[in-house]
């Protein structure tokens, strides 16, 4: 399956953060706040296991900024994009705003 992948588009590195499709991947220690991230050890995990795993369990930003219905391997498997995602949301955009400038969040 994870070859599959490969070869239908699958698993392409880009240098943005906008995409549609595209899923943050950080170093396990690093912190991003206002995004939904995800461990680096995912690709290595799928690598030892010659299989792709979820990544909902290699997650960073706790808590999720989805309600448990969201399954980010959606947007990794490009069934949903982010902005499709947004239904998902616990808050809304505004509302992230705003808790930043009040300290809320």
């Amino acid at each position: 399956m994870w070859c599959a992948r490969a070869k239908r588009g699958f698993g392409k590195v880009n240098s943005t953060t906008d995409g549609g499709n595209t899923v943050i991947l950080v170093a396990p220690d690093h912190v991003m706040e206002g995004k939904e991230v995800f461990s680096t050890t995912h690709i290595y995990e799928c690598y030892k296991q010659f299989k792709t795993l979820g990544i909902k369990h290699f997650r960073l930003n706790e808590p999720s900024l989805y309600t448990t219905e969201f399954e980010p391997m959606d947007v990794l498997d490009r069934i949903l994009t982010w902005s499709e995602a947004e239904k998902y949301r616990k808050f809304t955009l505004a509302h992230d705003r705003a808790c930043n400038r009040c300290g809320e969040f």
